[in-house]
């Protein structure tokens, strides 16, 4: 397995520790791919797995710029065309960076609600 993979193993299994309930991972469609598909409460939930190593590099959230934020939106679009039971759900776009592939997140690596479309 690679280091992106394992980067998203250790964040699903982070964030069912914390509550959310995973429904799918790797979900890849035409438009792009959603690393984690979960549900927080009623909320469904657009993960975006970010590693990076440390160095002075954007940062893994600051990685997420308006043209990863669009194709995200896409797939989650069409995660909701193909998925359609799942359209009555208010969603959100989340975005868990990580520094190491097998490391627990940091507090702060987990922003809600990164950005709306």
């Amino acid at each position: 397995m690679d280091a992106g993979r394992t980067a998203e193993q250790t964040v699903a299994l982070w964030l069912r520790q914390q509550g959310l309930r995973i429904i799918e991972q790797n979900f890849a469609s035409k438009g792009g791919e959603i690393d984690i598909v979960a549900l927080d409460g009623s909320t469904l939930v657009f993960v975006e797995v970010r590693l990076r190593r440390p160095s002075r590099y954007a940062s893994g959230s600051a990685s997420v710029d308006w043209r990863k934020q669009r194709k995200l939106a896409r797939a989650a679009a069409r995660y909701l065309q193909i998925r359609p039971h799942w359209r009555n759900h208010p969603c959100r776009f989340d975005v868990v960076a990580l520094e190491q592939p097998q490391s627990p997140p940091a507090p702060d690596a987990w922003i809600r609600a990164a950005f709306t479309t």
